[in-house]
């Protein structure tokens, strides 16, 4: 168990879990529609940054999603409040003297 009480992680997320798909040429894609889904308690903050924005809409955000799962890893998906963010590199995890366990922070971009 981490360090920091649930009262500092507010938001629960869902997150996605993607299967590798083969299509009939032998391409491998992530398949996030039919990956399975688990729920995670976190804190989503977001991060200064580029953005980039068109006429139509804002197409990257930076967030920084700080949890107890130590089970996050980079090409999963979050959903949250009716957004989709991409975790692109796997969470950097944070150990309390002694080394146990305190929380992973993982680098996400909101999906346009």
């Amino acid at each position: 168990m981490g360090a920091i009480p649930d009262s500092f992680l507010p938001h629960t997320v869902t997150v996605v879990t993607p299967l590798i798909a083969t299509d009939e040429y032998e391409d491998e894609s992530f398949d996030y529609v039919n990956g399975p889904t688990r729920t995670m308690r976190c804190y989503m903050q977001p991060q200064g940054g580029p953005e980039t924005t068109d006429a139509q809409q804002t197409t990257i955000s930076e967030w920084r999603v700080f949890s107890l799962d130590q089970n996050l890893k980079a090409e999963e998906r979050i959903l949250w409040n009716g957004d989709e963010y991409h975790v692109y590199e796997n969470p950097a995890i944070f150990t309390q003297p002694g080394g146990a366990f305190h929380h992973a922070e993982a680098r996400v971009r909101r999906r346009a």
